[in-house]
């Protein structure tokens, strides 16, 4: 039996609920089954720009996203006996910036909520164009530790084509993104691109994510006009109070306006793509929008500053958001507003052969932290043992299963 160790996981914070209860799970599910039922055929109708789960006259509607008020006598009033609620809506694009306002550089650490991205050039029409988004939360990545920052990857991750999914991986990304320099100039580097997820355009999508790595150094843990950021993440419910700080539109406030949302967004010549799962946020006075162009990437959070989406698209009005949970699971990363503490790596012993019918042979950790967990797996995938760390040598136990183990260390102190 061969044996390794792997240290420097990240916790991952546990999901929780910032309001009392709404909806109850029975209606909800009955809301979902209904979507589901009818999702595929609606989505193919024509004008209809997406469906979710909303509510109307204080009750939950099948939400569904409509190009003009002309439409509504095409579409049914209800669906399963649960009403059907219409919206009219723009065009659903990811914010990409397209505007000419330019913003501010901002000291190093810089904070949260404000124009950055790459600065690569690419050609449309015969043109020339460069791209600014919003960085969005500060994260850490759960094996390595390394602190960052998450935005869309059509921010961070576009390429030479000007499309997701093509930037190198290792490309700098700057503050102000590069628009808003005044001549499409990179602005003050504040870290790499690490990783994303790829979008597909033929297929669903639940996320417009990317990882890029920096330090605590580069980025600070404050998001900008609405202060620190609270490393913990809430659902999104309909009704939430929710606000946002992007490139382009600032400070903003609304509520969510439908959960559980299936949306064609449209990535201009790159094409649209289908995401699945995603949150829907509509202004309330004195705020006018939720998203605009540039404004991708924007952390949204609820009225005490706890994660709820990160900002990826929208129609000028309403915005549209990927939920926080799916984005960090999708990138292994965590919140992470204060500096990333790596637990210190020690050697696992142990191992050997024994015979049929024997005990098994110890694994052992020739020491431990307190305030860190020590995670025993098999495999790199089978969970075996938990040990909370005590300062001393931790002792896992006699394993009977042929195997390559390894040691994963999470820091709970951070």
């Amino acid at each position: 039996v061969a044996f390794m160790v792997l240290l420097g996981a990240s916790e991952v914070h546990s999901l929780a609920q910032s309001q009392g209860a709404f909806y109850g799970q029975s209606e909800l599910a009955k809301a979902v089954a209904i979507q589901a039922k009818y999702e595929n055929a609606l989505m193919l109708a024509p004008g209809v720009r997406g469906m979710g789960i909303g509510e109307t006259n204080g009750h939950l509607a099948v939400l569904v996203l409509i190009d003009d008020a002309s439409r509504k006598a095409q579409l049914p009033a209800t669906l399963d006996n649960m009403e059907v609620s219409l919206r009219v809506v723009g065009q659903i694009h990811a914010h990409q910036c397209g505007s000419s306002d330019p913003k501010s550089y901002y000291p190093l650490p810089v904070p949260l909520g404000v124009s950055g991205g790459n600065a690569l050039l690419y050609t449309r029409g015969g043109s020339t164009y460069c791209a600014s988004g919003t960085i969005g939360f500060k994260v850490c990545d759960n094996t390595s530790g390394a602190s960052g920052w998450i935005s869309n990857n059509h921010v961070v991750g576009h390429g030479t084509d000007g499309c997701p999914n093509s930037a190198p991986i290792g490309t700098a990304q700057y503050q102000p993104g590069p628009i808003d320099t005044g001549n499409c100039a990179a602005g003050q580097y504040i870290g790499t691109l690490n990783r994303l997820i790829s979008i597909t355009f033929s297929g669903n999508n639940t996320v417009d994510a990317a990882f890029v790595q920096s330090s605590d150094s580069y980025v600070s843990g404050t998001i900008l006009n609405q202060g620190d950021q609270v490393n913990n993440m809430v659902a999104a419910y309909v009704g939430q109070v929710v606000r946002k700080n992007g490139r382009t539109s600032g400070c903003t406030q609304g509520t969510v306006a439908g959960i559980n949302m299936t949306i064609n967004a449209s990535y201009d010549t790159c094409g649209t793509a289908t995401f699945v799962n995603q949150i829907m946020y509509s202004p309330t006075a004195p705020s006018t929008t939720m998203s605009q162009s540039g404004d991708s990437g924007s952390p949204v959070v609820d009225a005490n500053n706890n994660a709820v989406a990160l900002n990826f698209a929208g129609d000028g009005v309403n915005g549209f958001g990927n939920p926080i949970g799916a984005v960090l699971t999708a990138l292994n990363v965590s919140l992470c507003s204060t500096a990333c503490t790596v637990p210190t790596a020690y050697s696992v012993t142990g191992g050997g052969g024994y015979c049929a019918g024997g005990s098994g042979m110890p694994v052992n950790l020739s020491g431990s932290q307190t305030g860190v967990n020590y995670y025993l797996k098999r495999n790199a995938t089978v969970a075996v043992a938990t040990l909370a760390g005590t300062g001393s040598a931790l002792n896992f136990g006699n394993q009977t299963t042929a195997g390559t183990y390894t040691v994963v260390a999470t820091n709970t102190s951070r």
